[in-house]
This record gives structure tokens, sequence and C-alpha cells, in this order.
């Protein structure tokens, strides 16, 4: 493309750092589990329509933002590709994006996702530069780093690819496993990024490395901060290579969660504030507790609670204000963990319910 997993979650929130089972001290700077009834507007953007000649891939589908191609199920986001005339297209889908939301520079960004099947069906998590820096266009001068493409024709093999200035479209230096049961059973598609190399992962394979080999921008332009990218097409030059069999819609993109890790040196100082930084009153609560700011070391908070089962009980919100409060009457009696992050710092508070 041009409920363990929450358990060991909050276990290491508690803790504070996320001690890595990637062999390095990697701490969860964002992440998206898709517990909230609806999309999280305030991560995503929604791309719509066929782009400019398909997308640059000659893809096939209309983009939507309908509950039809696009909704959250069961704590799941599912992306759904349908066999329909829509808007002088033969089928829709959906297409997602962080831009100017969410965007980094280094670290590890993973997803559990099951993945659609049949051919003529294209898959992708991605990333995109943020910003254009190199060159005079913005791609493939600036990169794209593909961490999972699937193409139907071809099942159970896995791509993790990147283009650049010297290596691109269907020149880009491409990786590939053949790992059976991905579009049966849920499974982690996942990169490592440093300043020297992009390692690609499937569950705890590593089945590829791009290296940057004191080499310039040209085939190396993965210095700058890159955005998330979701979506399933349907053709395309590469999706429908071999055609697509109508026969197989309606399919199903499903993404249990999106998290973004990243070194503490890469990010930010991850600062510990004191009490007198932050209150929560009461607590003990009933029904209402409220957030106060009492430093700007803590202002703009992006806060999310917990239960101690690792569920996301109140998804993320970034507290603008002096004071916001959180609504917890519906919740059962019990220990919550609140988290609270921003640029300059990270906090687990223990709220209990009464």
């Amino acid at each position: 493309m041009y409920r363990m997993k929450k358990a060991a979650l909050i276990l290491f929130l508690i803790a504070c750092c996320i001690n890595s089972t990637f062999g390095q001290n990697y701490e969860l700077v964002w992440s998206d589990e898709f517990n909230a009834d609806t999309i999280d507007t305030r991560n995503w953007n929604f791309e719509i329509g066929n782009g400019t000649g398909g997308w640059g891939n000659n893809e096939l589908e209309y983009y939507t933002k309908r509950p039809e191609n696009v909704c959250i199920k069961d704590s799941v986001l599912v992306i759904t590709a349908l066999k329909e005339n829509y808007n002088g297209f033969g089928y829709t889908s959906a297409r997602l994006q962080t831009r100017n939301k969410a965007f980094w520079k280094y670290g590890r960004i993973e997803m559990r996702a099951k993945l659609p099947k049949g051919r003529g069906i294209w898959p992708a998590f991605w990333l995109m530069p943020q910003y254009q820096t190199y060159g005079t266009n913005y791609w493939p001068d600036n990169g794209e780093i593909d961490i999972m493409e699937y193409v139907g024709y071809n099942p159970n093999v896995v791509y993790g690819t990147v283009h650049t200035n010297k290596n691109n479209g269907s020149n880009g230096v491409s990786s590939s496993i053949t790992y059976y049961g991905v579009e049966n059973n849920f499974h982690l598609f996942a990169i490592e990024w440093t300043p020297t190399d992009i390692t690609f992962y499937v569950d705890s394979y590593k089945y590829g490395i791009y290296q940057r080999l004191d080499r310039d921008w040209q085939y190396w332009p993965f210095d700058k901060e890159f955005y998330i990218v979701l979506n399933m097409a349907v053709g395309g030059n590469w999706g429908g290579a071999e055609g697509i069999d109508d026969s197989i819609f309606p399919q199903t993109f499903q993404i249990d969660y999106i998290r973004v890790y990243q070194l503490a040196d890469e990010n930010i100082s991850h600062e510990d504030p004191g009490e007198n930084y932050y209150s929560v009153s009461p607590n003990p609560c009933s029904d209402f507790l409220k957030l106060s700011i009492l430093n700007p070391v803590v202002q703009n908070p992006k806060v999310s609670v917990f239960n101690l089962g690792g569920v996301m009980v109140i998804p993320p919100l970034v507290c603008t204000n002096a004071v916001t409060e959180f609504d917890f009457s519906l919740m059962k009696a019990g220990i919550y963990i609140m988290h609270l992050e921003n640029k300059a710092m990270t906090k687990n508070i223990k709220v209990i319910k009464n």
C-alpha cells in the first residue's frame, strides 16, 4: 500500500513502565484499544472517495465512513469491503489515518488483527510521513513503511515493505513470510524502528530488516515523524493483479488494537510528578471523580481509565481544563487505574470506587 492482552497491559501500567518482551525497555506512548462504541475521531481521520488514480494504485473501491464499512463491534475495529454500486464505483470499503493527530519517530508499532481473504482483497497497516522534508515530492521522497500488506490471491503470505526515493512502487524493498492462520485468527503485526534499521515481525517471528547503512535521505528518509494508515482496498495494481472474485464479499479486516511503544530516550522524560502536581477527589468516590491539574508539567494530559482486568472503561480523553469530571456511577465497586500522559510525563493513579 502506496483478553489476556489487556490484563498484561494494565500490569505494565501499574508498574509505570512497560519492560519489553521485545528485548528492550519500551514504554507505551499511544494506543487505541477500540473499546468505545464509536471510532475516536480525536485519533482518526476518515479518507473518503477513490483518491487520484484509485489512490495511485488503480484501486476499485470507494472509501466511506458509513457504519456499513467501518465500525467498532465487541471492542474490535471492523473494516468491511462490500460489493455494491456506490457513487459510480462497484465496491466500498474504508480507510483511516492519524495524520496531524498522532505521529512518531522510532519505536515499536504494532497491530493485533485478523485478515480478510479472497482474490482481489488488499488490506494494509502502514505509515506515511507527517511532513514533507526531503526532495520535491511528498511521495516517494519522504518514504513509506508498510508494516503489513496482504493480497488475497496469495493466501498466508504477509509482506513488509519500505518505499524511498531510490526504491518505490513495485521496486520497493520488501520482505515476506508464509504464516498460516492469519485469515482465521488474530495475530500481531509489528515493526521495530530505530535510527539504524526497521525490523518486521509477525507475532514473535522476525522476517525482514531494512538498514540505513550510512546512506542519505534517498535511501533513508526515516528519521522524521510518520503517522498510521489503515485500509482495505479492492483490486488495484497489486491486489487485483489476478482479478477479483466477487463471490467473497463481504470481507472484514478486524483490528483488535493498535499500540505504539518508544524507548524513553526516544520519546519523553516521563517525569513522575508528585501529588502536588495534580489531585483526584473524592478518592474513594461514589459517582463522580474530579481530576484537578495543579502544575503545568501535567497540563493537557490524555487520560484513560482501566479496571484491574485490563479493560479500558473510560477511553482516552485529552483534559484541557484545569478540572475534569469523570463519571464512575455505572462502574462496579473496586479499584481502577487512571492513566495520565502528556509530552512531559506519565502517571498512573489508583482510584477506588465505593
